[in-house]
């Protein structure tokens, strides 16, 4: 189920004077399975990149593959597109719209035609997996606290078995249990559906945790596409452009600019103990 996108441009003015690109001749391919990163600054193009990969929006220049198809084509399905490629948008609550909770999560699946039973079952499956307590799925949705709304909001899109997810800053403005709790559920049903997830996030932090490839946004281009210990050991280059590494990594580079001769090419909190450990010894 790879993506493919070649020589994506968008821009959002169209006449001559106030032109602006807000991607520029982007090309990248997603394989099965994989948990991709994407990092940038305010501005630099990541939601609208997102937004391309489900068909939300049309580029202005290049073309998008999905299964070998153009997405663009005529008479091209985008609403079975929008089931395969689930896109949660940054405040997923906001999608909330329903009487209940339980009702919510089966909207989507409804709209897929599926039998009665197909959908409930699927929409009792999302709500487990995000770890919704089962005496809140016929309670209004707009009554549960930020955190919950966030992983119904989720649980809706993951009904629709989406063979990819895509994920806009989905714990912004948790608290850092609440956060760690909405990632930690996704890590979880990635692995189980082996699906491919694509995170966006301003966290360095989550990043490094989570995934295992980068895309680096700045300006509307993609300039770097890597792993993550490759990224981040481009600590001057993310500078540059308004970006940071992980705490762990900073902290490393800290050690060494102290003395002590530590691999500052780590990006976790285990992989930096082992190092101060191996270090010390």
């Amino acid at each position: 189920m790879s993506i493919i996108l070649d020589k994506i441009s968008c821009k959002y003015e169209t006449d001559m004077i106030n032109e602006h690109y807000a991607l520029k001749c982007i090309t990248a391919k997603i394989e099965d399975g994989e948990f991709i990163g994407v990092i940038g600054h305010t501005g630099s193009g990541k939601s609208t990149l997102m937004q391309i990969l489900n068909g939300l929006v049309v580029p202005s220049g290049g073309s998008v593959y999905y299964n070998g198809e153009d997405i663009h084509e005529k008479n091209y399905n985008l609403y079975k597109l929008r089931s395969e490629v689930g896109m949660v948008f940054q405040y997923p609550e906001h999608q909330l719209f329903e009487t209940t909770v339980f009702r919510d999560v089966c909207f989507g699946p409804k709209n897929l035609g599926w039998s009665k039973k197909e959908i409930e079952l699927s929409a009792f499956e999302a709500l487990f997996q995000m770890g919704i307590e089962s005496e809140l799925y016929y309670q209004s949705p707009f009554d549960l606290s930020g955190g919950q709304k966030r992983r119904v909001a989720i649980a809706g899109v993951l009904a629709m078995k989406p063979k990819v997810l895509i994920l806009d800053e989905p714990a912004v403005g948790l608290d850092p249990m609440g956060k760690r709790n909405i990632l930690d559920k996704i890590a979880e049903i990635k692995a189980e559906r082996n699906c491919t997830v694509i995170l966006v996030s301003h966290s360095m932090d989550d990043i490094a945790d989570y995934v295992n490839r980068v895309w680096v946004l700045d300006d509307g281009k993609l300039i770097i596409d890597a792993s993550v210990k490759e990224v981040f050991s481009h600590k001057r280059d993310l500078e540059e452009i308004g970006l940071a590494v992980p705490q762990i990594t900073s902290i490393m580079h800290m050690l060494k600019d102290k003395g002590l001769v530590v691999n500052t090419n780590v990006t976790t909190i285990d992989e930096a103990k082992m190092e101060i450990l191996r270090k010390l010894r």
